[in-house]
């Protein structure tokens, strides 16, 4: 799904986090100018914005209004997601910053400067990827499956050695590439990964491996379909390349989510392009691990633990009245721990038409592609569940712009919400599609402090709120990052999602499945 056009989120999000966090430059202590930033956002001329104009409905989505109002706190203007989805016109906005300016308090930027652990120093688990180590375990239920993303690309004449080469600048370039993570739950970069070398499998005419085609590389998608990669070992990505018939080749990229996120795959697909054609890579001044230490640390990071407070404060008082994950019909004895799932593929296309126009019907009304995906995913899981009101597991993308490299890096800055849905009773989908939008623009102002793991703090047990199991199938955001290098993303129901030119899959375990921002 597409709201804004992709390079937006790659190239003005990289210039406008530039432009806000730079330290010592002046705009990162000038105040916000909501109406300049965001016709730069959608490249349009700042005088064609009208002051109440809906600015979701003009193409802003969840994500950007979450990079705004994150760099505008790091430029030292505490402003939160809610505060401007609440009403996203820019009479409002201008509003809530002159509110700040108004207390005469100066701007707090954030200038901190935080030294990365060293190779080879061991750094904590950000919360999904503890949510991954933890899902993958064989004792979970639903567990014992690798989150990874894996994806196949039809081409011609690939030559390994040159395909060899990109890789090896490519796990040069993303420390994350050559993360191992311990027993004890933590994570350290190597000097290596794990599966060093592309591996090349010869199916064309007369080679010792070949015979029927077809049916060995569907043995291979099964293969890669369902393994599990040993990331204590630093088995976090592999490339494989198949030599077929007549010049053919396909290109099999392989990623273990607890190294990257979706937008990381995006990020990583670009400079293995760029690196097989020969371009020299660029120097990156900032990492994860360096991301996550300064998230933490200075003004930022004071913000960041007062919201957290706030927001753990926000969700105690709602944790009573939650929900517990839809009531599906299951196997007898399905999710006993120690029985690793086995997850099937469910697909559909949906043309690049009947997506412009989904996008367009719900701008038209103030609503954002996210959340109508959201509120038909409810509808469909409410009707298979035994109860109408249950909650939702959403990924959310918190790429904060703490420094001009941010967008450039591999690694996993997800963080997840929980989201109270109720099909119940006969709704108009407009007027249902705005109530979930309103309750997921409010548990997204809640985000500093995640709904599960206040639940993980309170008593519980199997089948209450605390165990959130079911999540809406593909963010619109993470389908967009991934159509500038794959034709046609879909997305399945089983936990699976496609992205690719013919045929991939997308697999995650059962504890943290896909989601909707």
């Amino acid at each position: 799904m597409q709201s804004i056009r992709d390079d937006i989120h790659f190239q003005d999000g990289a210039r406008v986090a530039q432009d806000i966090t730079e330290p010592g430059s002046e705009s990162a202590r000038l105040l916000p100018d909501p109406r300049g930033e965001v016709a730069a956002l959608l490249e349009i001329d700042a005088g064609e914005l009208g002051e109440d104009d809906d600015l979701f409905e003009l193409g802003l989505d969840s994500l950007t209004v979450i990079r705004l109002a994150s760099g505008w706190r790091h430029r030292g203007y505490p402003v939160s997601f809610e505060d401007l989805a609440v009403e996203p016109t820019i009479r409002s906005w201008r509003g809530v910053v002159d509110a700040i300016a108004a207390t005469g308090a100066a701007p707090r930027p954030d200038d901190v400067d935080v030294a990365a652990p060293g190779a080879g120093t061991p750094f904590p688990l950000a919360p999904m990827q503890h949510a991954y180590w933890v899902g993958r375990q064989d004792g979970q239920p639903f567990g014992g499956v690798g989150s990874h993303f894996s994806l196949e690309f039809d081409g011609r004449d690939v030559d390994p050695r040159r395909l060899q080469r990109a890789f090896d600048a490519l796990v040069a370039r993303h420390p994350m590439l050559r993360v191992r993570f311990t027993a004890d739950g933590m994570q350290r970069i190597e000097d290596a990964t794990g599966l060093p070398t592309v591996a090349v499998r010869d199916l064309r005419e007369g080679s010792d491996i070949g015979g029927d085609v077809p049916a060995r590389l569907a043995e291979l998608r099964e293969h890669i379909t369902h393994r599990r990669f040993d990331v204590s070992r630093g088995e976090v990505v592999e490339l494989g390349l198949t030599l077929l018939p007549g010049g053919a080749t396909r290109l099999h990229v392989d990623l273990d989510m607890m190294a990257a996120d979706a937008l990381s795959m995006s990020v990583l697909l670009g400079d293995l392009a760029r690196f097989y054609l020969g371009a020299p890579p660029e120097p990156l001044d900032h990492e994860f691990r360096t991301f996550l230490a300064e998230r933490d640390a200075g003004t930022a990071g004071a913000d960041r633990a007062e919201r957290r407070e706030r927001d753990a404060q926000w969700w105690g008082e709602r944790l009573a009245d939650l929900p517990g994950p839809p009531e599906l019909p299951v196997l007898p004895g399905a999710g006993r721990p120690g029985v690793p799932a086995r997850m099937g593929r469910h697909h559909h296309l949906v043309s690049p038409e009947h997506s412009a126009a989904l996008t367009a019907a719900a701008r038209r009304r103030g609503l954002t592609p996210a959340a109508a995906l959201a509120t038909a995913f409810a509808e469909v899981v409410a009707a298979w569940s035994g109860s109408p009101r249950f909650l939702l597991n959403l990924p959310l993308f918190e790429r904060e712009p703490l420094h001009p490299d941010v967008e450039k890096l591999v690694g996993d800055f997800t963080g997840s919400v929980l989201l109270d849905v109720d099909m119940g009773g006969e709704q108009a989908l407009v007027v249902r599609t705005r109530e979930v939008q309103s309750r997921l623009h409010a548990v997204v102002g809640h985000a500093r402090t995640a709904g599960w793991t206040c639940c993980a703090t309170s008593p519980g047990a199997p089948g209450s709120p605390c165990w959130p199991r079911s999540s809406t199938p593909a963010r619109s955001g993470s389908a967009r990052c991934m159509t500038t290098t794959c034709a046609r993303p879909s997305v399945t129901r089983s936990g699976s999602a496609r992205r690719t030119r013919r045929c991939g899959s997308t697999r995650r375990s059962a504890s943290r499945t896909a989601g909707c921002c």
